[in-house]
């Protein structure tokens, strides 16, 4: 839960905030007062409960049909759910295309969100489309996972697993289905990259043009890594087609684009002051 007993708002909210009553909720710093009065506690609070309703109308709507959610539906749901559980400091949190599971996040984020104070609830949906809080809840897992699986030194990545295969003792055909079976892993990555990228765009109204900016660097290059990679391994198909451009181009091209988006996303997450952790589980 949310303990933040400061904040600071633009001096036209303060104005508006004036005519309170006596049971208002006061939080203050030096430089400015704010007060939050029972009224726009209850205002937010309306909100979160919208919000929350809204995207379990989706989830209803997305398993209606074929009884299930499609992979395609489950993004938008799970992000729905934990930017508004981030904000306002709850624990509920969607991970994986589990009804029951999801069950169990949405009524713990209902049941939060009742229990917040008019401070609590205010707090967190002022902060709710905040470029810091989206990136944290909707955004982080899928740049770091990517990275993972396109860090062409690292173990895990894609590359690497190819490369475990393309062995002088390894027959043709099997390096030619490797290839094609990599090279669908890269397309995909390519694919949820994009769609970050379109998801960042509607939730993103209230992100500065140097917060778009950051954003765009690191899918842009993570992006191109993956093209160049897949570059690599199409060389290994069957249809191979020769685009004069060499093995070697291609790698170098690859490493250079995933340094800049690595090295773009320490400084965006330093400026953001969040740390990524993966999960244990």
């Amino acid at each position: 839960m949310l303990h933040l007993k400061k904040i600071l708002l633009l001096p036209i909210v303060t104005m508006g905030l004036v005519g309170c009553t006596s049971e208002e909720a006061s939080i203050g710093s030096e430089e400015t007062e704010v007060v939050v009065s029972d009224e726009q506690g209850r205002a937010a609070k309306e909100e979160a409960l919208e919000r929350l309703e809204t995207v379990s109308k989706e989830r209803k709507d997305a398993t209606e049909e074929e009884g299930y959610m499609k992979s395609e539906d489950f993004p938008s749901v799970k992000n729905g759910v934990n930017i508004l559980a981030n904000a306002i400091g709850s624990e509920a949190w969607i991970t994986m295309n589990d009804d029951e599971d999801m069950d169990e996040q949405f009524n713990k984020l209902k049941g939060d969100i009742e229990s917040l104070s008019s401070e609590e609830i205010y707090l967190g949906m002022e902060k709710i489309n905040s470029f810091k809080n989206v990136y944290e809840s909707a955004i982080m897992d899928t740049i770091h996972s990517s990275m993972k699986s396109l860090d062409i030194d690292g173990y895990d990545s894609k590359m690497h697993g190819f490369n475990l295969v393309n062995d002088s003792t390894t027959p043709v055909e099997e390096i030619n289905e490797s290839a094609d079976s990599y090279i669908d892993d890269l397309n995909w990555i390519k694919d949820d990259l994009e769609a970050l990228k379109l998801e960042s765009e509607m939730y993103g109204k209230e992100f500065t043009g140097e917060e778009v900016e950051m954003l765009n660097k690191v899918i842009s290059g993570l992006k191109a890594s993956a093209v160049n990679q897949i570059g690599v391994l199409s060389n290994f198909t069957k249809a191979r087609i020769d685009t004069g451009i060499t093995l070697e181009e291609y790698l170098d091209e690859a490493k250079d684009e995933y340094d800049e988006a690595e090295q773009a996303v320490t400084e965006l997450e330093g400026e953001l002051g969040v740390e990524y952790v993966e999960d244990s589980e």
